[in-house]
């Protein structure tokens, strides 16, 4: 048996949401990471672990497994650098 693999989905916009459903309907662990609450909405985001966190925030908030997929999708390039 292999792990699942995992996606992190680095904010938490509208467009996000097809991304996130789509990658869990394939298997993957999906976590989506954004510093807006309000973006953060269960029921637009089922089945992926959701992560209130600035994103200078990060590296105490979430572990990055080796191996891990990650999309950058906050567009807003100071949080994206």
């Amino acid at each position: 048996l292999q792990a699942a693999p995992t996606l992190f989905v680095f904010g938490a916009g509208q467009d996000a949401v097809p991304l996130v459903q789509q990658a869990w309907s394939l298997g993957f662990e999906v976590t989506v990471i954004d510093p807006r609450a309000a973006y953060l909405q269960a029921d637009l985001f089922r089945g992926a672990r959701l992560v209130l966190t600035g994103f200078d925030d990060l590296a105490s908030a979430v572990e990055l497994p080796r191996g891990a997929f990650v999309v950058v999708m906050s567009h807003h390039l100071d949080r994206d650098r």
